[in-house]
């Protein structure tokens, strides 16, 4: 049984640097090739609603049988979420990667809140997304606001 290590890279935390130049000299772990980076695309990228995710595992079982050595690195910031929707999606990708790879071990990288929250804000400006810091942290009326507190009233709606 070969095992598969997942890197979930947080956004801002070397992910870009760990892909570049640690990931791929790992001695005794194949890492991602374009085969399987394609497929990984796929998961995040496709409509959920259009996403058949027992036949993305059969692919990733097909690919995983023709891949040398015994112990598979996976790696994509994306995983994680998407940092401009303030990572909505997260519990959807964990749920994708629970079927997809039941047996992976997690790799997680953290940094510290303060630095990370100053580092994906000047990401966001310079990507074009304005908005205030205020707005940005969810800072309103002197607190900040939960960024999950919504009701359901039939529809998804934000309070």
């Amino acid at each position: 049984m070969k095992t598969i290590y997942l890197h979930v890279g947080m956004p801002k935390t070397a992910t870009t640097f760990l892909q570049a130049r640690w990931f791929p000299f790992l001695k005794g772990i194949r890492y991602q090739d374009k085969a399987v980076k394609d497929l990984i695309d796929r998961m995040i990228y496709t409509n959920p609603i259009l996403l058949d995710l027992p036949n993305i595992r059969k692919e990733f079982d097909g690919l995983l049988a023709n891949t040398e050595g015994e112990r598979l690195l996976i790696s994509q910031e994306r995983l994680f979420g998407n940092m401009l929707q303030n990572y909505q999606d997260n519990v959807y990708l964990a749920g994708c990667l629970k079927v997809v790879f039941p047996n992976a071990k997690l790799i997680i990288v953290i940094r510290r809140q303060d630095e990370l929250a100053e580092s994906i804000y000047k990401q966001a400006l310079q990507s074009y997304y304005c908005q205030t810091l205020d707005s940005f942290l969810n800072y309103r009326n002197g607190t900040f606001a939960d960024s999950c507190n919504w009701t359901w009233t039939g529809t998804c709606r934000t309070t």
